[in-house]
């Protein structure tokens, strides 16, 4: 199989998608499936460590044409492959080979804006679609594909050009599955797609969709493009996809929504999974910072990680500096940009430090490349909170990132909206309890304790709201603290429920740990992702059979 996307943690990464990307195939080539990630190279293929993990070397493909822009302009191309492998999988590169092709495709930052991102899925369409023309250059290496999966829109171009070139060249060609990990809601000309500029061509014959559980004879692409798909990139792929998938039922029933019920035949959610292992991460990152343990343990404590974390490893790491002190830690990570919600934390931070004063705020970002003018504002008022705040953009490296997981009191998600939110996995993982948005997956994987007090997991608030954010985080702080020593004044608690659990088992905090490191490690595993994933593959091939042997006989 195939996966089709801009994102893999073994290249590059910006987020959740990059690590289902790399895990989920991982995963299914654990159980026994062939598969080969296709990505923009984004400049990667120059980084020793990728080209060290990876393997690459160069290939001789040579992927070359014109690109007609909407005013007749050409716009010559010439695209190279670097091949690699990690893990079991395979990986297929698109690098530029000359200084105008390189500009998109090399560009590092991800998503750097709309027309870098329109002109990286055009040129992956163009290799990919160039690699599929070219029969023995993809088939001597991996194979024609059973299924090819394509992940997030940016990558519907390059996975249906090339579904449409195995379409053509006889046979059955392979199921098309899509997966929408976070809607773009991108409206865009059919000239994106087309034989111009993506290499998305006209079929004399036309072809068939599913839609409403039947299917429905098209005369061509840009018909199902303006007319159904009503220049949605989403429900195009939605609608010329065999299947569509998202990572929680929450989130499906969003996508469905936007894309419309006919597709619901052919649809399923499969959740995402973590693989951390709270003892291996506390033995390495605890031996990576020769801190083996107070008092003779096997294992330093949480508060020793914590102490070296804030005071030392942050200053030591060349960043903006650590706190003077430590004191009760709330952390959060993700992408800078407004969905996470950074400004809804900043704006909660200056009550949880009323509350519980000497509380800390860390906050690990990566850059999104979307609202410069959010971005400074959340700057701004960071440095308004600098006794309590520090923000950390730029990848901090794996050290540093799981050193500060494992640090935390409480781990903060706060965004507006959350398809998923594997971050919050990340931290149950790691054995802190989650204060976060009652939206989309995170509904899903956090138990919310109010709730539930034996299986909870964490405090979710409605979006948006930074009183009830300041709330939850200083009740899990102050519980936190008051029941493992931690550090710093606990103060009352601020809910009732957890002040009446923690008068009764004094342990309570540490239990909700145990809970927490429990709760991922049975339910969001990358083997059940992987497995209820070729589930959904099985049902796309079945959907995509059908679909041949009515065009077979019409």
């Amino acid at each position: 199989m195939w996966f089709v996307a801009f994102e893999s943690q073994r290249v590059a990464g910006a987020g959740g998608l990059g690590d289902a990307v790399a895990n989920l195939s991982e995963a299914l080539s654990r159980q026994g499936s062939s598969v080969t990630v296709f990505l923009p190279s984004h400049g990667m293929h120059r980084d020793r460590g990728v080209r060290e993990r990876l393997g690459l070397h160069d290939t001789e493909a040579r992927l070359q044409g014109v690109r007609v822009g909407y005013d007749g302009s050409r716009h010559p191309y010439s695209i190279g492959v670097e091949e690699g492998g990690c893990s079991g999988v395979r990986y297929r590169l698109f690098k530029g080979l000359d200084a105008a092709t390189s500009r998109w495709l090399d560009q590092e930052t991800i998503y750097g804006g709309d027309e870098a991102t329109y002109q990286k899925m055009s040129l992956m369409a163009r290799g990919l679609r160039g690699l599929v023309d070219g029969g023995g250059a993809v088939a001597g290496r991996t194979g024609r594909p059973s299924v090819i999966h394509v992940h997030d829109w940016h990558s519907i171009p390059a996975g249906v050009s090339a579904w449409q070139g195995f379409a053509g060249g006889g046979g059955r060609p392979p199921a098309l599955v899509f997966t929408s990990h976070l809607l773009g809601y991108k409206r865009l000309s059919w000239h994106y797609m087309s034989a111009d500029w993506s290499g998305l061509g006209e079929e004399r014959r036309g072809h068939y969709v599913w839609t409403g559980g039947s299917l429905s004879y098209r005369p061509g692409f840009k018909e199902v493009w303006e007319s159904m798909a009503g220049g949605s990139i989403e429900k195009f792929g939605s609608y010329e996809a065999d299947f569509v998938t998202s990572v929680s039922r929450s989130y499906l029933g969003e996508v469905l929504g936007f894309v419309g019920g006919d597709v619901g035949g052919k649809s399923d959610f499969v959740y995402n999974g973590c693989d951390w292992d709270h003892r291996k991460m506390m033995e390495a990152v605890g031996a990576s910072i020769g801190l083996k343990g107070g008092g003779g343990g096997a294992l330093p404590t949480r508060r020793e990680l914590r102490r070296h974390l804030l005071e030392e490893a942050l200053a030591e790491q060349g960043r903006r500096g650590g706190f003077n002190r430590d004191g009760p830690l709330a952390l959060m990570t993700g992408r800078f940009d407004r969905q996470k919600g950074v400004d809804v934390l900043l704006a909660a931070v200056p009550r949880v430090v009323e509350e519980i004063p000497g509380s800390r705020f860390l906050l690990l970002l990566l850059p999104s490349g979307g609202d410069g003018s959010y971005v400074e504002e959340a700057r701004k008022a960071a440095g308004e909170l600098s006794e309590s705040v520090r923000i950390v953009e730029g990848a901090p490296g794996r050290s540093i990132y799981q050193l500060a997981y494992l640090s935390a009191d409480v781990y903060v998600i706060p965004s507006r909206w959350e398809p998923f939110g594997i971050t919050a996995l990340e931290a149950m993982a790691s054995g802190d309890p989650v204060v976060g948005s009652s939206t989309g997956g995170i509904k899903e994987t956090v138990v919310d304790l109010l709730q539930d007090m034996d299986g909870g997991t964490g405090i979710l608030v409605p979006p948006e709201d930074s009183v009830g954010l300041a709330r939850g985080i200083a009740g899990l702080l102050s519980l936190m603290t008051a029941s493992e020593g931690a550090g710093g004044d606990p103060g009352p608690i601020a809910y009732e429920q957890l002040g009446g659990a923690l008068a009764e088992d004094p342990a309570f905090g540490a239990k909700l740990r145990e809970r927490c490191i429990r709760r991922v490690r049975e339910n969001f595993s990358w083997e059940e992702s992987a497995r209820k994933m070729a589930s959904c593959y099985r049902r796309a091939e079945g959907f995509a059979s059908a679909r041949s042997m009515q065009r077979s006989s019409s």
